[in-house]
Order: structure tokens, then C-alpha cells, then sequence
């Protein structure tokens, strides 16, 4: 988030809207969206984050998911990475039903996007792919889209994790999915290329 070579600390909540706090070692910066992301009926929206350098700008920025009645996929960053007491900024956010889980990385081997993965009526799973802009906002890549399918007998997904690595090349990112109904917990893997 800031030039320097100490490490931040940020937290966030979900509630009305995203407020977020960071800390470094001189200061502690606090921001919020604004935008009144509404909560959810019977719960508080889950919080998911993920960071990377999503701009190449050689600092992270964070993307924020949150699941409620109108789930929200948000980038945050410094508003001056020079400088800490100038704030946070937030890019627009993008309603995306059904999001379980979020990740970034170089899946494509071309640099780090944000991928989504949205639960589907007849159980399968969609991997959904997203750019960033200088502006930090989000720009879907519908010709990276994935379909996943669970075994035989799976009910539709309520949870679901992903863990991001380079398990077997050192070219791009490749995915290692959790995803559990009422019933059973599946793995899922997948190994994308420049060709998706």
C-alpha cells in the first residue's frame, strides 16, 4: 500500500458500508467506502480479502469481498503511496450474486487478476476473472470464465475456500479449491494457461 519498508496492518469490517483501518509504524489511517453497502437480512456480510500488486504499480493493493443481499467486490489502495495521512481510495464496486470465495494471482501467466468463484443453481461453480485498472476499478475477462463441476450427488456449495500456488510450474499461479454443501467437502484443482 505505502513506499517504505515496514509492513501494514489492515482491518476491515462489513456492516452498512466497508470501514477499513490500517496501521504502519507512524500512523494509523482510517477509511471507509461510503457507499452504503447494505447488510444482510438475518446476518452480517462475510468479509473475504485478498492482496497482491494488481495495478503495477509495485505495491499491493487489496480487494475486498463481501456477501450479503448485494454481494460487492471492491479494490482498495493508498490514495498516495508516499504518504499515509492522505487516506485510503476505493474503486467502484461490482455486485456479484452468489461470490463464495476470491483470490488474486498470475493464473494466466500475463500478471495477477482477481478471481471470484460464484455458486450455481444446478451445483456447479463458476470461476469468474477480473482485471484492475490504474483507477482500481473492475474489468471482468468473460473469455477466462470457468465452469467447475462437482461430483455426482453435490448440493449446492455454502462455503468455499481457494488457496493459490505454484504447485507444479513456476511459469503462472494455479488454484486449489475447497468447496462444501451440508453434506461433503470436494477439492477442486485448477491449472489455467495463457489460454485459459
Amino acid at each position: 500500500l505505502f513506499d517504505g519498508a515496514q509492513d501494514v496492518l489492515v482491518s476491515a469490517l462489513a456492516g452498512g458500508s466497508l470501514s477499513v483501518t490500517v496501521d504502519t509504524q507512524d500512523a494509523r489511517i482510517t477509511g471507509g467506502n461510503g457507499r452504503g453497502v447494505p447488510a444482510g437480512n438475518v446476518t452480517e456480510p462475510v468479509l473475504r480479502a485478498a492482496k497482491a500488486d494488481l495495478t503495477g504499480d509495485g505495491l499491493d493493493e487489496v480487494v475486498f469481498a463481501t456477501s450479503s443481499d448485494q454481494p460487492t467486490l471492491q479494490v482498495m489502495s493508498a490514495a498516495n503511496s508516499a504518504d499515509p495521512a492522505a487516506g485510503l481510495q476505493f474503486g467502484d464496486p461490482i455486485v456479484v450474486n452468489r461470490m463464495l470465495a476470491v483470490a488474486v494471482g498470475n493464473f494466466f501467466g500475463d500478471g495477477p487478476v482477481v478471481a471470484i468463484l460464484v455458486a450455481q443453481i444446478d451445483a456447479s461453480l463458476l470461476l469468474q476473472y477480473y482485471a484492475v485498472n490504474p483507477s482500481l476499478g473492475l474489468a471482468p475477462l468473460p473469455a477466462k470464465t470457468l465452469t467447475l463441476q462437482r461430483p455426482a450427488g453435490a448440493l449446492i456449495t455454502v462455503s468455499a475456500s481457494i488457496a493459490v500456488g505454484r504447485f507444479n510450474t513456476v511459469a503462472y499461479d494455479q488454484m486449489l479449491i475447497a468447496v462444501t454443501d451440508f453434506l461433503r467437502t470436494d477439492l477442486l484443482s485448477v491449472d489455467t494457461d495463457a489460454n485459459a
